[in-house]
């Protein structure tokens, strides 16, 4: 029970792989971002769920107390994330906007390509 998030989340990956590959797109040879990026994602998550069920989830849940979220408790640590986040390019959700618009599209596909590139640059040893 305690993995079901994730394993949706991979199911999720795993149809939009399959749509594309209905509209003649191979995630596997496609250098796009969007294809880098599933192929990517999904071998990350199924690792992730490899590594995850080899506990059972009453060993999960005794580990459980010892975490205290996802964001450091160091003042100077979150002070970073927040001027981090304060960095990005948001919009306002009341906005409307055109998602099928070459710029929206050329800002999602330069998006991914930089979380790419990063992703890359931590990869090299």
């Amino acid at each position: 029970r305690y993995l079901w998030p994730i394993i949706h989340y991979h199911k999720f990956l795993a149809k939009c792989i399959k749509k594309l590959k209905r509209n003649s797109i191979d995630v596997k040879t496609c250098l796009s971002p969007v294809s880098t990026f599933l192929r990517s994602e999904v071998c990350a998550v199924s690792n992730h769920l490899a590594s995850s069920s080899r506990f059972t989830s009453e060993q999960w849940m005794e580990g459980l107390p010892e975490f205290h979220g996802w964001i450091p408790n160091d003042t100077n640590a979150t002070a970073i994330i927040r001027d981090l986040v304060r960095c990005l390019p948001i919009r306002s959700l009341g906005e409307a906007v055109d998602w099928e618009s070459p710029l929206v599209r050329g800002g999602i596909e330069e998006c991914f390509e930089v979380a790419m590139e990063a992703d890359r640059e931590q990869m090299v040893v």
